[in-house]
């Protein structure tokens, strides 16, 4: 299903936001390391031993590509904020996980790949309306859309 009428329904501006995406991740990407990505890493897709650590990794599908391995960072973080039974401050204390391993700017690369992930999963509209109201909260978002620009 083609995703881009709808956004320009409920976003607005679709082509603009793109480019402006597309111009983020060009500044910001251009010599990121490549490496095997996941692309659909959430809570779902992870097994865990009693101790809390990883045990398996579930789910490669089409989303699995060759690219910057901080994409899975910022989607197991951004794809939290898709789970009601986590709290802000989970994300909170994620986030500064993350900051402490890959640096400050992991905040720009998870507001970039939030925007990318929601326009990637756009066409759920029919089929995963929670999700697609979830791709259109984080387009609108005027916050996210200025961390992902912020060089």
């Amino acid at each position: 299903m083609h995703s881009l009428p709808d956004l320009e329904a409920d976003v607005g501006g679709t082509q603009e936001k793109i480019e402006r995406l597309s111009q983020s991740i060009r500044l910001h990407l251009p010599d990121s390391p490549k490496r095997l990505v996941h692309g659909d890493y959430y809570l779902a897709n992870v097994l865990f031993h009693e101790d809390l650590t990883v045990a398996a990794v579930l789910d490669f599908s089409p989303h699995t590509l060759i690219g910057d391995p901080r994409l899975d960072v910022a989607g197991a973080i951004t794809f939290l904020t898709l789970d009601a039974g986590i709290k802000s401050a989970h994300i909170y204390d994620l986030t500064a996980l993350a900051a402490a391993k890959y640096g400050e700017d992991i905040h720009t690369f998870i507001a970039i790949y939030a925007l990318y992930y929601s326009f990637y999963f756009s066409d759920t509209k029919e089929f995963d309306p929670s999700t697609y109201a979830w791709c259109i909260a984080n387009l609108r978002d005027d916050a996210l859309w200025e961390r992902a620009l912020t060089s």
